[in-house]
């Protein structure tokens, strides 16, 4: 940069673009450089709480009633109304049932050990323990069916990237590393959100709920949110490139707050960053032209350095180059999801 002709005036102060994902996510400023190495939290919120039919004590009861020498009469004890599917030895007889405290009469039980497995409409599952055939005939035989099953605690780690903002400029009197550190702070959103969609939205580890097929603008926002809400129990965060935010918000699929906050109608928050203008899919490549990708995660946890400003002076040319940089460490609670959408005239 060369001064041009004039007289000089200090640069009118400028507003940060508001929004993106420095507006939504769980900005955590560390001064221990070790926490820019990269960071591991173990999460609460993955999965959603399971259901269990029968009391707090989470077991239900199978009477098993042998009819005669290879047949046998099933009532399940503790369920409440619902559909059931039952299924014999991992798939080698299963049948719907349904109400509470269905029965199901099975012909052609072989000799030796089974099992038995009840299967809700909700996915929750649970299996007896062994029961040997044959079985006195007429005689009720209880057993109990599965315990509550455990899940692992997630474990959530996140690796660092670095932005930076740098300039050369010539007929400078002074230190120019102030001027690139405020113009790294206005820069530094996009810088961030292109970072975090390379770092963690495109992998191919992200999960892709309707496949690759495009979808409207409005169905890939509603296929996210469905999503986010079979898996996640807390408030997810939708990243959408601000370009099209700015459809979503027109369909009135997106709200606005006094203070250019973005969110859903159901509460998920939006990030609507310029950095995510790469348009990037799981597989690292742009979306075609006419659609967009558009991600959905956990809550989002940037841990960041401090700003680390440099010059270095050449007297010769009279010249300074200025450098100001910065380390973040972006982590995301339990999953990351994405969907192409299709930008019609309409979007509808």
């Amino acid at each position: 940069m060369v001064l041009g002709t004039g007289v000089y005036i200090d640069a009118p102060a400028v507003t940060p673009l508001p929004g993106g994902l420095l507006a939504v996510a769980n900005v955590r400023d560390e001064s221990d450089p070790h926490a820019t190495l990269g960071i591991t939290y173990l999460s609460e919120a993955c999965g959603v709480a399971d259901v269990m039919p029968g009391d707090a004590c989470g077991m239900l009861g199978v009477t098993i009633t042998a009819t005669d020498a290879d047949s046998a009469t099933f009532v399940f004890n503790g369920t409440p109304g619902g559909s059931y599917t039952i299924t014999l030895d991992d798939g080698d007889a299963s049948a719907r049932v349904f109400g509470p405290n269905p029965s199901y009469t099975l012909d052609g039980l072989t000799e030796g050990a089974h099992t038995i497995t009840l299967t809700a409409a909700s996915g929750a599952t649970w299996t007896s323990a062994e029961f040997t055939w044959p079985l006195a005939v007429g005689l009720p035989n209880v057993i109990t069916l599965g315990e509550k099953t455990a899940d692992g605690i997630d474990v959530v780690q996140g690796q660092p990237f670095s932005i930076y903002k740098m300039t050369e400029c010539q007929d400078l009197t002074g230190d120019d590393t102030g001027w690139v550190t405020r113009s790294l702070a206005l820069g530094e959103a996009h810088a961030v959100e292109s970072g975090f969609m390379q770092a963690v939205l495109a992998q191919p580890t992200t999960v892709m709920p309707n496949g690759t097929t495009p979808v409207s603008l409005i169905n890939g926002i509603a296929i996210l949110e469905g999503y986010a809400a079979d898996v996640y129990g807390g408030v997810p965060t939708l990243h959408v490139p601000r370009s099209v935010a700015t459809r979503a918000i027109a369909k009135d699929a997106l709200t606005v707050g006094l203070d250019f906050t973005v969110m859903t109608p159901q509460g998920a928050l939006v990030a609507n960053g310029g950095g995510y203008s790469l348009n990037l899919g799981p597989t690292g490549e742009p979306a075609p032209a006419g659609q967009a990708w558009l991600y959905a995660t956990g809550l989002v946890t940037l841990v960041r350095g401090s700003v680390q400003a440099h010059r270095v002076l050449d007297e010769t040319n009279n010249n300074q180059v200025a450098l100001a940089e910065r380390t973040y460490v972006p982590a995301v609670d339990c999953f990351v999801a994405a969907v192409l959408v299709t930008l019609e005239a309409n979007d509808g």
